[in-house]
């Protein structure tokens, strides 16, 4: 499978009163990363937004192993674990300067409708976005 970085630079406004990053931020940083990967593979999630399409979070299962702290560079790596024309599951691992795992995780999405919330197929809705999530998974 295809995997993207996006890097980041850890702000102090991130660090709770141990000095490290506060564990909310991955999830943040989760959503930085999977913004990148839709842009990457040549699609928008404003663009997708205004044709009436959201991507709800139906699970989050992040493992932390070690802190990250302020001015820490971290490297966020996603890429599509799995996806079957309707579910998403989006992996990451979350590294430091120095390579070593800070945390490791994965988010579950589905498509939605805006207004109602009504879960859509991606293969009927976004075949472009379809055929390059199956791509990517395919790549290695």
């Amino acid at each position: 499978m295809q995997k993207f970085q996006t890097e980041i630079e850890v702000r102090y406004a991130e660090t709770d009163m141990m000095g490290v990053v506060y564990h909310a931020n991955y999830l943040i940083w989760a959503e930085v990363a999977r913004t990148h990967l839709v842009e990457q593979v040549g699609f928008s999630w404003p663009e997708m937004e205004r044709r009436g399409i959201v991507s709800p979070v139906l699970n989050v299962n992040f493992n932390f192993k070690k802190a990250a702290h302020y001015g820490d560079r971290v490297t966020a790596t996603v890429w599509v674990a799995e996806y079957n024309g309707f579910r998403v599951t989006y992996a990451y691992e979350f590294h430091n300067q120095e390579g070593e795992l800070l945390c490791e995780g994965t988010t579950h999405h589905v498509l939605a409708e805006a207004g109602t919330l009504k879960p859509i197929r991606m293969d009927r809705r976004l075949p472009e976005l379809h055929a390059r999530y199956l791509q990517i998974r395919q790549e290695s």
